[in-house]
């Protein structure tokens, strides 16, 4: 949230004459600011990497939860959110085309753009925030299911991705 925060203090306060006098000045900005952003998304991702196998252990070995209900889940997770993205987009889209008084909104681009949707750094974030350890000493119950649901639907997004796009974008 600080983060968001501080790019939009920024963005606000900035001063954009300057950048739009000096291009090379806007270039370095722009190139700047997407090394870092590439780099948090790595670090995200090795922390994933790291996490995942604990995860995948803990979650498949529990008794608490089937294995089969956990991988279940992880589907269900991904097609929430596939669900959420395509109508989202168009809606968008559907409101965009209105305002410039166009009757086309496509439904193939809209799948297309959700499934092209596949970082999951502000996923991993989130579920990483959840401490260990609650208050009493005790670990933090289901917090393995969790990041294994969260690396789940990271991979499988990564994956359909991978698999689908080539195919579809060539329909």
């Amino acid at each position: 949230i600080a983060v968001v925060s501080a790019g939009i203090v920024s963005n606000t306060y900035s001063n954009t004459q300057v950048l739009e006098e000096m291009p090379e000045l806007l270039l370095v900005t722009e190139k700047t600011w997407d090394i870092i952003v590439y780099l948090l998304n790595g670090i995200v991702f090795v922390i994933l990497g790291i996490e995942l196998p604990i995860a995948m252990t803990d979650s498949l070995e529990s008794g608490d939860i089937s294995n089969w209900t956990a991988f279940l889940d992880v589907i269900i997770a991904w097609l929430v959110l596939l669900s959420i993205r395509v109508i989202w987009i168009l809606i968008y889209e559907s409101y965009r085309k209105l305002k410039d008084h166009q009757h086309v909104v496509s439904v193939r681009s809209a799948f297309l753009a959700g499934i092209s949707g596949v970082r999951g750094a502000i996923t991993m974030a989130g579920v990483l925030s959840v401490p260990l350890l609650m208050e009493n000493g005790k670990a933090f119950p289901e917090r393995s299911l969790m990041l294994f649901i969260a690396a789940g639907v990271i991979i499988l997004s990564l994956l359909v991705a991978a698999l689908l796009l080539p195919l579809i974008s060539q329909a």
